[in-house]
């Protein structure tokens, strides 16, 4: 009989698989996206989706033909958080699949759950460059030139990659007391 924590590490595994598949989607759709839209497909621009970037007010086909430099920042941003996410949900689903619940504490566990804080802090910092990159383009797209610089973006990343961290120590220690536990025996 499993007990209720059993099937609640069985539940969020499959919700990792879940998350870490649509995520999947999301990454190869922003790349094939990524990848017509820079072999100017289609050939007239203004059949580009009209999505307001960041609520900036200017859409990707005014974007593509009045800044195309800036163009090519915003896509690397927009893959370069996708792909970080993706590694989130992938490194979460392996973490998971190998959690046993009779030893939990083992290095891979606590490599794994250090690893999924590095990349939540990851997109912590992608976060801040891409506020501080909005702020900067609306400074020249308006003609203004006082451009602020705001670490409180995505705090919550932060937070978490924090959390997550301490708890990927709390289990490398976890795998030290293990140890000594099993020398003294």
């Amino acid at each position: 009989m499993k007990t209720q924590t059993e099937k609640i590490l069985n539940v969020l595994r499959v919700i990792a698989w879940i998350g870490y598949i649509g995520w999947l989607i999301i990454f190869a759709v922003v790349i094939v996206m990524s990848f017509f839209a820079f072999l100017n497909y289609p050939s007239d621009p203004t059949k580009l989706p009209t999505i307001d970037i960041d609520g900036l007010g200017i859409t990707f086909q005014t974007m593509k033909i009045k800044y195309p430099n800036h163009f090519i920042v915003y896509v690397g941003i927009i893959i370069t958080e996708t792909f970080l996410v993706l590694k989130i949900w992938e490194v979460s689903k392996n973490t998971l699949s190998i959690m046993k619940l009779n030893k939990p504490f083992s290095k891979e566990m606590a490599i794994k759950i250090e690893r999924i804080a590095w990349f939540i802090f990851g997109v912590w910092v992608v976060e801040i460059f891409s506020d501080s990159y909005n702020k900067y383009f609306l400074a020249i797209t308006n003609g203004g030139n006082e451009i602020e610089f705001s670490l409180s973006t995505g705090f919550s990343y932060l937070y978490m990659a924090g959390i997550i961290y301490l708890i990927s120590q709390i289990f490398k220690r976890g795998v030290e007391l293990q140890e000594e536990n099993e020398l003294t025996v």
